[in-house]
C-alpha cells in the first residue's frame, strides 16, 4: 500500500452516471415519462413502449440533441431531464406547433435561448408554464404536483412493477411489467476495468466516495452486483436521498442538489460533516472529485476540491475543449486512467 507521503489526495469522489455507470437506461426511462406523459388520452401499451424505447428516445429527445444541451445548462439529474423537455413542450404546443416530432426538434434551441444555467432555468420555465396556463403558484416548479407526477412515471419505467409497487404500494398506476430498465444497466467502461480501476486506488490507500443524483437504493444495486460497494466508504456515499433529508433540516439553503457543493461537502467530510460546513467548509484540497458534466465541475470547485473530468458523458471526447475552458484540474479519456496520474 503507498503511504501516502507524497500524494496530493487522500480522497477521491465520483459522480456515477457518465462516469461509472451509464446513462442509457436512465434516458429511456426518462424519454417514456415523457411519452407517456403526452400519451395520456390514448392507452398506454407498456409492451409496445419497451420493444421501441430506442426509437422513443431518439425522438423525444431528439437524437441526444436536447441531453447534450440540458447538461451543458447545468442539469445533470434525470428526473430534471424530463422535467424540463415536459415543460418546454407544453409551451411549444401553447405557441401552435402541433407535430410532437416538430415541438421535440425545438426543446434544445428554446432552452438554450433563455441564456440561463440551472436551477435559474428551471424557475422560469416553471413560472412561464403556470401563467400560460393558469396554474397556481408552485404547481410546475419542482415538488410541486407536475414534479412529483413526473417523478412516479419515472420511477415505475425504472424499477419496474415489482420493486416500483413495493415502494409505492398505494399507487393506482397501470402496471408495466415485472421488471424495469434499471435490470439492463452495465458498466459504463467494461465491469472488468471499473472493477480494476477501483481496486487499484484502494490498495494505494485512497478513500473513496460517491455524490450522485440517484436515490440511494438504485445507486447501491448496480454497485452492489458488481462487487464494488463494499470499495467506498461507506460513509462518503451521499445520494439524492441524503439531499432530501438534509434540505428538510436546512429549509433556509437553496436546493442541495448540484452544482450546490453540499453532496461533495459531505461525502468528503463523511460521519463529521455538519451543516457549518456548507457556510464554512473545511479545507478539501486533498479531495479529487471525478465528474462528466458541468454541474460537478461547478459543484466540486464550490466545495474547495480539485476536480477530474472525464470524457465519457454525453459530449464524449468533443467535452475537452470545455472543461479546458472551465479549467478542470485534469481531464482524461476515462476514469480507468485514474490509477495513473494518482
Amino acid at each position: 500500500m503507498d503511504d501516502g507521503h507524497s500524494r496530493q489526495f487522500d480522497t477521491v469522489l465520483f459522480d456515477l452516471d457518465g462516469v461509472i455507470t451509464g446513462e442509457y437506461a436512465y434516458w429511456k426511462a426518462a424519454a417514456l415519462t415523457v411519452y407517456e406523459y403526452f400519451c395520456e388520452d390514448l392507452e398506454l401499451n407498456p409492451e409496445y413502449c419497451y420493444e421501441n424505447v430506442d426509437s422513443i428516445t431518439d425522438t423525444v429527445f431528439d437524437y441526444q440533441n436536447t441531453v447534450t444541451t440540458v447538461k451543458s445548462l447545468g442539469i445533470n439529474s434525470n428526473w430534471d431531464l424530463a422535467y424540463a423537455v415536459i415543460l418546454v413542450t407544453d409551451i411549444l404546443k401553447s405557441e401552435g406547433i402541433e407535430e410532437e416530432d416538430e415541438i421535440f426538434s425545438q426543446v434544445s434551441d428554446f432552452l438554450t435561448e433563455k441564456n440561463l444555467l440551472a436551477p435559474e432555468l428551471l424557475e422560469v420555465l416553471a413560472q412561464e408554464y403556470e401563467e400560460i396556463f393558469n396554474y397556481p403558484e408552485g404547481y410546475a416548479k419542482k415538488g410541486g404536483s407536475l414534479y412529483e407526477e413526473m417523478v412516479l412515471k419515472f420511477q415505475h419505467w425504472y424499477l419496474g412493477d415489482k420493486k416500483y409497487f413495493s415502494f409505492y404500494p398505494h399507487s393506482k398506476a397501470t402496471p408495466k411489467g415485472d421488471t424495469g430498465l434499471m435490470d439492463s444497466e452495465e458498466a459504463l467502461l467494461g465491469l472488468e476495468p471499473t472493477v480494476a480501476m477501483l481496486q487499484a486506488l484502494k490498495q494505494k490507500g485512497y478513500h473513496l466516495g460517491i455524490g450522485s443524483g440517484r436515490p440511494k437504493t438504485e445507486l447501491e444495486r448496480p454497485l452492489s452486483n458488481w462487487g464494488v460497494l463494499s470499495l467506498f466508504d461507506e460513509d462518503k456515499i451521499v445520494s439524492y436521498d441524503d439531499v432530501l433529508i438534509w434540505q428538510e433540516k436546512l429549509p433556509q439553503e437553496k436546493k442541495l442538489v448540484k452544482p450546490h457543493p453540499f453532496q461533495f461537502v459531505k461525502a468528503a467530510t463523511g460521519k463529521d460533516f455538519t451543516a457549518e460546513y456548507l457556510k464554512n467548509p473545511p479545507d478539501l484540497s486533498r479531495v479529487l472529485v471525478v465528474g462528466d458534466a458541468l454541474c460537478d465541475l461547478l459543484a466540486a470547485k464550490a466545495a474547495g476540491c480539485k476536480f477530474c473530468a472525464v470524457l465519457t458523458g454525453v459530449d464524449g471526447k468533443d467535452a475537452k475543449g470545455f472543461f479546458e475552458n472551465m479549467e478542470a484540474d485534469y481531464i482524461l479519456e476515462d476514469a480507468t486512467h485514474l490509477p495513473e496520474i494518482l
